[in-house]
């Protein structure tokens, strides 16, 4: 009996159960070029992109694509949503983000909507980026911080 307490002990303490919680680092997004402009998630902030004209370099505007509602009670940065993809549609822009919710930006008028699901989902899928809705991915990168959380 003794051994299985040990046992039960040292799993816990091992994988990550009582370690502070973090989350993974952010993704890095692949900046896309469309009709001379150059769509751009900046590296580690959450909701907003960045349009630049490719020549000279310089930033035509920037615009929130989503909001976070936080959960009181829980540490902040493992309810952050990074955005994880960009791509151009149909003249639009395509944002996904870490919950995989997809939005669309008009790029003539700047208006922004919520799609069901983008074309590339199998393929996001495929790449090991399974679609974890928030709450658990959120109980998921608390209880385990730093033993597997690389593994989403």
């Amino acid at each position: 009996m003794k051994k299985i307490l040990l046992a039960i002990i040292f799993l816990a303490v091992s994988s990550g159960l009582f370690v502070e919680a973090k989350r993974t680092p952010p993704p890095v997004v692949q900046p896309i070029v469309y009709s001379g402009v150059q769509y751009v998630a900046p590296y580690g902030v959450i909701w907003y992109i960045e349009a630049y004209n490719t020549t000279p370099q310089e930033k035509l505007w920037w615009m929130k694509v989503y909001t976070i509602k936080y959960i009181p009670g829980l540490e902040t940065d493992i309810q952050d949503v990074f955005i994880t993809k960009l791509a151009i549609r149909d003249g639009k822009l395509i944002v996904s983000n870490e919950d995989d919710n997809q939005y669309t930006i008009n790029l003539e008028t700047k208006k922004v909507e919520k799609i069901e699901k983008a074309d590339w989902t199998t393929e996001f899928v495929n790449q090991g980026k399974w679609p974890i809705n928030r709450i658990k991915l959120i109980l998921f990168r608390s209880l385990f911080p730093l033993s597997i959380g690389w593994l989403l």
